[in-house]
């Protein structure tokens, strides 16, 4: 038996959710790397997910299988709670929600996977009174660490276990990747914002040590907590930097992506990475493009993300296009190996997001050589220095000067000889062991 101390690193929502974005990649990556240390580290990490009130320890088959498991029933239901549902109920549900045309009434009644939909209400009364204790728990030390590292917004759930870890001595480290929907609350409706204030607040209640992915995130959550909460006890907060490269990925890579970039030099192939939201801001893209292709009607501009929140809205835009399916693609589905592919492909990654807690396609762009084209934010400027080019926030035409210069501009290439690369593209093994470090 290993008597190490250990950190217990929660990957419910990630495991079981299926998706591929920011948040998610994180924390694969964390405990990827994490179990490399395992061997010879001062403590073991041990990956978990929560079974009703209580976590149990991830199988390597869970881990390995790349989120395709359903073996406990808080899996089954985050994997796509309409599997769970008898054929006639959900051919009924299409029905009423083709039939009305609301988007709101389907994210409701059939939410995509990794989403409770309405059903979160009857399921967190489920785990309530679940009361039986699975027989591989975890049981608390009082020399363990519990990281909570992922999209507890969206799962509220945690919080009592974390209470329970801390009654037991067990101390707890959250995560916070950014305060988006306080700080843009224009952005998102009030419901949300209340949702994930209450986040915060339980974050803020429930934790020893709060780890931010970048300085500006730090700044903005001790502001926030002491305008709102200045009587609240304080956790410790320390920032650490989000690693640069992907896991060795062996996905296949479609013949269709292969094509839709352009092979030849003369002409500039723009890359998008990242959910599809209005806070990305995809539309100003567009609009650059648009001046782009008055210069070169065959330059390309190639979207990959999956559709996040208002992401319809673009959506509905970008299919009405010209261009849209040959100069002008959205992905949906790429997998890592695919991912990589195109950012070695592309001529440029383009960023121009209006909020963010870091930015990982900034530094994932870097780490190919490639220049990054962003808004010119306090969060775009930490992550990427003097390595990308900033044009004002909303000026398209300022961003397609940059984009006809990079792809003119031999200057502009990405090079990762320069010294500020080492310090701002770290490789995963380092992010992962400084946010170790800031635990210990």
């Amino acid at each position: 038996m290993d008597h190490r101390p250990r950190i217990l690193i929660d990957c419910t929502h990630t495991l079981a959710s299926g998706l591929r974005t920011g948040v998610q990649r994180v924390v694969r990556r964390v405990i990827e790397e994490g179990l490399l240390t395992n061997a010879n580290g001062d403590r073991q990490i041990v990956p978990v997910v929560r079974r009703g009130r209580w976590l149990v320890e991830a199988t390597e088959d869970q881990l390995s299988s790349q989120l395709a498991w359903a073996a406990s029933t808080d899996a089954a239901f985050r994997l796509d709670i309409t599997s769970q549902m008898p054929t006639t109920i959900e051919r009924t549900l299409q029905r009423i929600c083709a039939l009305t045309g609301s988007r709101k009434l389907r994210k409701w009644l059939l939410p995509a996977p990794g989403r409770y939909g309405i059903y979160k209400w009857p399921l967190r009364n489920f785990h309530a009174c679940n009361i039986v204790v699975p027989v591989n728990a975890i049981r608390w030390r009082r020399d363990d660490w519990l990281l909570l590292p992922d999209a507890y917004w969206s799962m509220p759930e945690i919080w009592p276990i974390a209470r329970m870890a801390r009654r037991c001595g067990v101390k707890v480290a959250a995560i916070v990747y950014d305060l988006i929907p306080i700080t843009h609350r224009e952005l998102y409706p009030a419901a949300s914002v209340k949702s994930f204030e209450r986040y915060v607040l339980s974050v803020a209640s429930h934790s020893d040590l709060v780890l931010t992915i970048s300085q500006t995130v730090a700044q903005e959550y001790r502001k926030y907590l002491s305008q709102t909460k200045p009587n609240l006890p304080k956790a410790i907060v320390k920032p650490f930097r989000l690693g640069a490269e992907f896991s060795n990925a062996t996905g296949a890579i479609r013949n269709e992506l292969q094509a839709s970039f352009i092979e030849e030099e003369k002409l500039p192939n723009y890359l998008m990475v990242g959910s599809i939201e209005v806070r990305k801001n995809h539309k100003l893209a567009l609009e650059a493009m648009e001046v782009v292709w008055k210069r070169w009607p065959d330059a390309k501009l190639t979207i990959a993300g999956a559709i996040g929140f208002r992401g319809d809205e673009f959506l509905e835009v970008a299919r009405r296009h010209p261009k849209f399916g040959r100069q002008f693609q959205i992905w949906h589905d790429l997998n890592d190996a695919e991912i990589q592919y195109a950012y070695k492909a592309c001529s440029a990654v383009l960023f121009p997001s209006i909020a963010e807690g870091f930015g990982l396609p900034i530094v994932e762009a870097l780490y190919f050589g490639k220049p990054v084209i962003a808004s010119d934010t306090a969060i775009h400027r930490e992550v990427g220095g003097d390595l990308c080019e900033y044009f004002p926030q909303g000026a398209a035409a300022a961003m397609a000067d940059q984009m006809l210069g990079a792809f003119k501009d031999a200057s502009l290439q990405g090079d990762n000889a320069d010294p500020q690369v080492a310090d701002l593209v770290l490789p995963w093994s380092r992010a992962t062991q400084l946010m170790l470090e800031a635990i210990e």
